[in-house]
Formats: structure tokens, sequence, C-alpha cells
């Protein structure tokens, strides 16, 4: 059973992957950027499933942009007062967006989540709701031979996710592990070489910097028997080249998890060698900075020091952004930011405001006064001096990567003041 219902670039698709068990895919064609973490390509879907046995269960929901299409969908499918139970795998709005639509027109269904995921749904949940808090080994039987079992599977991506598995059906729901951000009207992974390259970019960008937390993941699956589908958050589901794919994860996380024992390794080795070196690079000062950036919907402010002039014509300065940051995705060759300059005595707020490690989706720029420049990011009212820039070509170093950008506009707001400069005493660390 596939069907489909249409609204400009944003589609609803319902498919029947499995007996009693119904795919809902929000896809999203023109999404170009997902939680600043890095660039799409192909867009992106948000997946939810429905399994109704003798009771029925809702894993996940959907992104607000489908409200009305995902609510008159699942309308279409099931009386929402008969869902018995509402599995949140993960609390990020692009999973659970719509959880407090959907439990108000569900008012007997229990959300079954980790205990973490339960504290963060009470802050967005505005009205009481009947909640159970569920780990690895826990079991929900809902009748017609589908019992679901729950597996731990904390930091992928966030500490509060988890894994079901239904045991009649062997479909393993991984919310965002082994997704991708490819929108396409097939359900499964029919094109391995057509997906190939987005699963790679969304390891690297999402599940990557979480190996050790992956691989301790897929231990527990390898405890839960065969699993003949893994239906996850985002993309195609893995059925065709499920053993391929996984597969790669696998070796993926043991090569990254290797290669951080190496580095600390090295670290360790060398500390006591190289400490003078180490201070004598520390006496280079430099000036605090705010990188500030916008492209369509997406924003993000960082605190910044390593920055250097490189030429006079035209005239241009180099940045040194490491790796992990998230802003690294507005900050393309062609992208256009601002450098704020931050004045000596007037920063501190500022500083801890922008060193601050925020939650997804919640906005940098909350509680700061600023105003937008001619190239839509924003000028701090705070700074010393602001200027306008654009990337003009990055070069890749270990563990950070230098920018290249040329100046087309800027100002100076406290003319008597005098930049920030950040003083260090060893180079190994900021």
């Amino acid at each position: 059973m596939v069907a489909i219902s249409e609204t400009p670039r944003l589609t609803i698709q319902t498919v029947e992957i499995a007996p009693n068990t119904i795919a809902i895919r929000s896809l999203d064609w023109d999404r170009d950027r997902f939680d600043i973490e890095f660039s799409l390509q192909n867009g992106t879907t948000y997946n939810s499933y429905l399994i109704q046995g003798e009771e029925t269960i809702l894993i996940d929901t959907s992104h607000q942009k489908f409200r009305q299409l995902y609510l008159e969908t699942l309308n279409n499918l099931v009386d929402p007062q008969t869902i018995d139970y509402i599995i949140v795998s993960h609390t990020e709005p692009d999973h659970s967006g719509l959880i407090e639509d959907v439990l108000r027109l569900a008012p007997r269904a229990t959300v079954l989540a980790s205990r973490v995921a339960i504290q963060f749904l009470e802050g967005l949940v505005h009205s009481p709701f009947s909640k159970r808090i569920v780990k690895s080994g826990d079991r929900v039987n809902i009748g017609k031979g589908h019992e679901i079992e729950f597996v731990s599977a904390p930091n992928l991506h966030w500490p509060d996710t988890i894994f079901s598995f239904d045991r009649k059906t062997q479909i393993l729901y991984t919310c965002d592990a082994f997704g991708m951000h490819f929108c396409d009207h097939r359900t499964f992974d029919e094109d391995l070489e057509a997906i190939e390259a987005d699963f790679r970019f969304y390891y690297d960008c999402l599940m990557g910097p979480n190996s050790r937390s992956l691989l301790n993941a897929m231990k527990r699956m390898g405890e839960l028997g065969k699993i003949k589908i893994i239906a996850s958050g985002h993309g195609p589901l893995l059925y065709h080249h499920l053993e391929t794919l996984t597969e790669h994860y696998q070796n993926w996380s043991q090569k990254q998890t290797k290669t951080e024992n190496t580095e600390k390794t090295n670290n360790k080795q060398t500390k006591s060698l190289d400490v003078n070196m180490e201070k004598a690079l520390g006496r280079i000062s430099s000036g605090l900075y705010i990188i500030t950036a916008k492209k369509g919907e997406i924003s993000d402010g960082m605190m910044a020091s390593w920055v250097a002039q490189a030429s006079f014509q035209p005239l241009g300065f180099t940045i040194a952004v490491a790796h992990d940051r998230p802003i690294n995705n507005l900050l393309q060759p062609g992208d256009r930011f601002i450098l704020n300059v931050l004045a000596e005595g007037n920063y501190q707020e500022l500083k801890k405001h922008f060193l601050k490690r925020l939650l997804p989706g919640m906005d940098r720029f909350a509680g700061v006064k600023f105003q937008p420049g001619k190239n839509g990011s924003p000028i701090l009212n705070d700074a010393l001096a602001y200027i306008e820039c654009e990337v003009i070509s990055r070069m890749e170093c270990s563990d950070h990567r230098i920018l290249y950008c040329t100046v087309e506009d800027g100002k100076v707001s406290q003319t008597n003041g005098l930049t920030a400069v950040r003083h260090r005493k060893v180079g190994n660390y900021y």
C-alpha cells in the first residue's frame, strides 16, 4: 500500500513496510541546511511509524512545518483516540515537533521514552500526560505477536535516545542512527550508489563524533537477533543493503575510536618533550572576536581569537575555525559573515554568552542586542567594530580549517576603544 498527498515541495508518504506496520514519511524536498550542523544536497525526510496490534503504537512524530499534513494523514490512518502508546525516541523537534498536538488528539496514550527524554518532554508539553520510563531490555506487548523491546542508545546523538525493536517484524527503529538526509519517493535503500555519499556525510557530521557510543549501541543490537529492516528517523529505510551499510558504521566507528586512542597516546608521549615549545607558542597574543553568520533561516555565532590580516589588495584576513564548530557550514566559499571586534573592558558578557553550549534548535542570539548587517548577518551592538566579509577559500589543517576572507564593509563604533586581547601561557589549547 502506497499513498501520496502533496503540497508544494512538502510531501507525506504512507507505506506499509510490514504486517500491521506503516511508515509515515514527511518528505522535505528543499531543505538545504540542518540545525547548522551541515548542508544538504538532497533534502531530508522525517520518518514516523505506526504499529497496530491489539493495541496501537506510534513511533515519533514529525517536524512542525508538516503539522497540518501529518495530523490529517494520521487521522486517515487511525483514530488518534485509540493510540495506546507513543514512543519518543528522541526529543529534538524534527522527531517530536508535533508530540504536543498528537497527545492532545490521543489523550489516553502513554509516552514511552528514556528518563532523560521524559525530563525534556515535561518542559516541552504544557499539560499533564501519561508516561513510562523505558530502558534496555524493557518490553511492551501490543498483541498479534508485536512485542517491542527497547535498547538504550545514549549520545546518538543526544543523551535521550532509545531504539525500539519489534520482535514480530524484526524491524529496528533507530531514530537518528543509520539515517541520512536524502529525500526520495523510494521508501527503501534500493540504489546504493545514489545514497552512499549522503549516508557517509551524515555519519561523519552526526555519528562519527559519538563513535564509542555507537559501538556500544551496535553491541546491544547484536543481542536482539536477526534484524530485517532498520527504520531510521531520516531518509530511506535500510533493507536491500542493510548488511553493507551497518558494516560501514562498524568499520568507520572502530577506525574513529582507534584514531582517538592514538591521538591521546601521542599527546601523553609528547607532553613533557614539548612543554617549552608550547609555552613559547602561547606567548603569541591575539584579539577577541565574535563571528556571526546567517543563511536563510539558520544563524549562528562563535568566539574567535585566531584572526590575522593576510593581504592589502584586496583587504583580507584569515580565521582558524575548529572542525567541530557547527558554524563551519555557514562559512563555505562564497558565504558572507560579520567579524565583530570585541572591546577591552566590555566583552565579558558577550564572551560568556557565545561560549555557552546550546541544545540543537535553541536561538544563539536570544537576549543579545544586534542589528542586521548588509549581508544579513548580525552586528552586535556592544562590539567595538564590525567587518562584513566574504569567504574566498579554505585550507584544511589537522584540527582546524583556515578561512581566507576579503572585506566588503566595516565600521568602528567606539572610536576611542581598544581591541580586547587574549593572553595565553601555552599553545596547546585555547
